[in-house]
């Protein structure tokens, strides 16, 4: 057994000893996490033949092969060789009652040389007054100290030693189905007597043997089934669930007419090993490896006495609970482990954020200035290009109004131009400007107005037709258009715009010599 592993901390193995007059069986479960299972099982034929150290050889190989060095033992008596009695007691006797055994005791004895060893059963009935049902288990020292000598001699150390039918009656309430709640009846055959364990509301009722002929065996069971309906107080209409241990076969016909289920044994440890049905002989073992195990509301029954019961120490199972520690602290530092790791990285964020912070300020105010100066290089770029766009449009507007026009307003905002002033034909402005490759989707958005001199106001909105380059040469005046004159200049105040000059007359005087050009502009400058 590997101690090391979880389950070998919670597993117990339980052997048990049943001795026939020419075998030994042997029977060894294990319960683990509360299931039971069968680990082996094993019969040694002509046993009292056997020299003693073959015996010990072949039980010590048994539990060797098992791993089994270490278990609880639990021997199980024949019911002939145990003394049964029922007793009825007021209920105020459970103060006293072992010496009110004592008393009974005398009266079941021949003589009162014969030592004995007793264990009970106690029940309290709730009747009207309260009784007692004390079932008292009485078995001679000579035929204990014969039992525990073999078993000294076999190397093995008992822990209880009970009946077989009190080991069958525990195994029947705990492990048949329906049997803790109903009336049931454990039926062991041998081939020519047999055994019953009766158990009604969980409680023994009857532990008995008979005999039988195998040509009248359902006669038999059906007097011991009315029998045992009688002891028990149970009326006719109380059904009662009979098992059988052992072999089937055991019944001849009588399965057929009697409600008889056989008894399942736990099922095999070993997932690949087909179950293993003990016989009838074998049961007994079976029933008492059964009982090893400590188990809520067993039936407590050991004819082994005080003095002679096997002590544990207190520090037997001292290092399965260090064991147990060791692991529950890994555990815990398990579920530990993630809270402090997280507490520790956060830490060492916020040392690591703390270090960092002068760096991401100031690289945060370096982002900022160099957003600053972005967008003011943008509005420089902006304005560069509107002044350009703007002087563009507004050389081609100067090249195309007609002479009696006048601009008081020329706005140019996200290529929308508005143009403001006075003009002889206002109406025809929107054609001319269509005309134009600067504008386009020209229209009037007010009425046209004439002031005191007749002269038209007008207000024209349009789009610039792209980002296109001066018209001609700026710096050099290009040669007039038929029917056109030269480009007035831009003014607020329109009448500071002067008239057209009257045609020289023939008396008058000729006109002074005019002053000599200016020099040429530079490209893309324009003329003052």
């Amino acid at each position: 057994m590997d101690l090391l592993s979880p389950g070998a901390i919670l597993k117990q193995l339980s052997l048990g000893v049943a001795f026939d007059p020419d075998a030994l069986h042997l029977s060894l479960l294990s319960s683990q996490w509360e299931r039971v299972r069968q680990v082996d099982a094993e019969t040694i034929e002509d046993f009292q033949a056997m020299p003693p150290h073959q015996r010990r050889a072949r039980v010590q190989a048994f539990l060797t092969r098992n791993r089994a060095d270490h278990c609880s033992v639990v021997v199980s008596l024949p019911r002939r060789e145990v003394l049964l009695r029922q007793l009825e007691l007021p209920a105020e006797a459970r103060e006293n009652l072992a010496k009110v055994v004592d008393y009974q005791l005398v009266n079941l004895l021949p003589t009162e040389e014969q030592a004995v060893a007793t264990d009970t059963l106690t029940v309290r009935e709730e009747t009207n007054p309260p009784r007692l049902r004390v079932t008292l288990f009485v078995v001679l020292r000579s035929t204990l100290e014969r039992t525990l000598a073999s078993c000294r001699e076999l190397g093995l150390a008992p822990d209880r030693v009970l009946p077989a039918a009190v080991a069958l009656a525990d195994f029947l309430r705990a492990r048949a189905p329906g049997a803790a709640s109903a009336p049931s009846l454990a039926i062991r055959l041998e081939p020519d007597r047999g055994e019953l364990a009766g158990v009604v509301e969980g409680q023994l009722r009857l532990c008995k043997e008979f005999r039988y002929d195998p040509s009248n065996l359902e006669e038999v069971l059906e007097s011991e089934v009315e029998l045992f309906r009688g002891e028990a107080g149970l009326g006719e209409e109380v059904p009662i669930k009979l098992f059988l241990a052992g072999d089937s076969q055991a019944l001849g016909g009588a399965e057929e007419r009697l409600p008889v289920r056989t008894l399942s044994p736990p099922r095999s440890a070993v997932s690949s090993r087909p179950p293993v049905r003990p016989s009838a002989a074998e049961w007994p073992a079976l029933a008492a490896a059964f009982c090893g195990f400590r188990r809520k509301g067993a039936l407590a029954v050991n004819l082994l006495p005080a003095e002679q019961r096997p002590r544990k120490s207190r520090w037997e199972r001292a290092p399965t609970y260090a064991l147990a520690a060791v692991n529950a602290l890994l555990l815990l530092g398990l579920l530990l482990q993630g809270p402090v790791q997280q507490r520790a990285l956060s830490q060492r964020m916020s040392r690591e954020r703390e270090r960092l912070e002068p760096a991401v300020s100031a690289f945060r105010k370096l982002e900022a200035e160099t957003n600053l100066w972005r967008e003011r290089a943008g509005l420089l770029e902006s304005h560069r290009n509107r002044n350009a766009h703007l002087l563009a449009a507004l050389a081609d507007l100067s090249l195309i109004l007609p002479l009696d026009s006048m601009v008081r307003l020329f706005n140019l905002e996200d290529g929308v131009v508005r143009i403001q002033g006075t003009s002889g034909q206002a109406a025809a402005l929107p054609r001319i400007l269509e005309d134009s490759r600067y504008f386009k989707e020209v229209e009037l958005i007010s009425g046209i107005t004439r002031d005191s001199k007749g002269r038209e106001s007008f207000n024209i909105q349009a789009r610039l037709a792209g980002r296109l380059p001066l018209a001609g040469n700026p710096g050099r005046p290009e040669p007039p258009i038929p029917g056109s004159r030269p480009p007035l200049p831009l003014t607020d105040n329109p009448g500071t715009a002067q008239d057209p000059p009257a045609p020289a007359s023939e008396n008058a005087p000729e006109p002074e010599a005019s002053p000599p050009p200016a020099p040429e502009n530079a490209p893309g400058e324009v003329a003052p």
